[in-house]
């Protein structure tokens, strides 16, 4: 296909809706059969298919190609599908242990804090302590020295 056989909206890079930006010919060229969307990035959503995706698939979502439309069986063994199902268990099975793993973290933060606060305590009880035998201990230095 030559350039002047292409057909042309826009100026690039701001091509019109239904147009790419062709960098080879530095032009906006008409989306690809089964593509839209701007700059022909989505593919057509099922039924429909073809040019403009405006063709309709008369056949399950499974058999409709968004280029060529409905396919024979025999031409399905070769393809791959995602059941969108999976996805979606796989993503709140994810999102179930990632809650599991952040509350079991949670949990550790706050256990450390009240073990460090709990440290603070005995260590500043004891230092009370520690403190004040210190000063009867000098107290009773300070009566046995002035009684001499």
């Amino acid at each position: 296909m030559s350039v002047g056989d292409v057909l042309t909206c826009g100026t690039p890079p701001m091509c019109c809706p239904r147009y790419q930006n062709d960098l080879k010919h530095n032009l906006c060229s008409k989306c690809l059969s089964g593509y839209q969307g701007p700059n022909c990035s989505y593919a057509c959503r099922y039924p429909n298919y073809g040019d403009d995706c405006q063709s309709f698939c008369d056949c399950v979502e499974l058999q409709c190609d968004h280029i060529t439309g409905c396919r024979q069986l025999s031409e399905l063994h070769n393809c791959t599908t995602k059941n969108p199902h999976m996805t979606d268990r796989s993503n709140s099975r994810m999102m179930t242990i990632s809650v599991c793993i952040l509350m079991g973290v949670f949990i550790l933060i706050i256990g450390f804090y009240f073990k460090v606060k709990s440290m603070q305590s005995t260590y500043l009880t004891y230092s009370l302590q520690f403190r004040e035998q210190n000063t009867n201990k000098m107290s009773d230095t300070r009566l046995l020295s002035s009684n001499v």
